[in-house]
């Protein structure tokens, strides 16, 4: 049964104790029952919203794995947590290689070297930071 419902009994069973009109019991009794409805509406409101809410952030979620799939070329399953990694370390994602069109992710050391080969097709690739010798690093 709805909250609304529970209230709507309530309120007959109120009606069904057949206070004196201008009764105090009657006035207090009255204004409870007015005040968990209006509760029980807003309430019922809020779920409404709620489920709507959670039903569009599950489409947009769904939206943005099918728009990193198609951008980084990799989705959710393409990273395992149970891999021994690092997860101190930094990565950075670069352009596409030129020769072969994959992606190509660099750490921290490799994007300080100023070089690295491309793991699809084995291109030796150098490139160009723009560091300004930020807080940590030795260049």
């Amino acid at each position: 049964m709805k909250n609304t419902e529970k209230v709507a009994y309530i309120k007959g069973m109120m009606d069904g104790m057949n206070f004196q009109a201008d009764s105090p019991e009657k006035k207090l009794i009255s204004s409870i029952v007015d005040a968990l409805e209006s509760m029980a509406e807003s309430l019922e409101a809020l779920e409404a919203d709620n489920e709507y809410l959670s039903d569009y952030i599950e489409e947009v979620d769904q939206d943005l794995g099918d728009v990193e799939q198609e951008v980084f070329g990799y989705d959710d399953d393409d990273f395992d947590d149970d891999e021994d990694e690092d997860d101190d370390e930094d990565y950075y994602e670069v352009v596409d290689c030129p020769t072969c069109g994959k992606k190509i992710v660099l750490d921290e050391e490799s994007l300080n070297e100023g070089k690295t080969t491309c793991p699809g097709c084995g291109t030796e690739l150098e490139f160009e930071t723009d560091c300004d010798g930020c807080e940590g690093c030795d260049k």
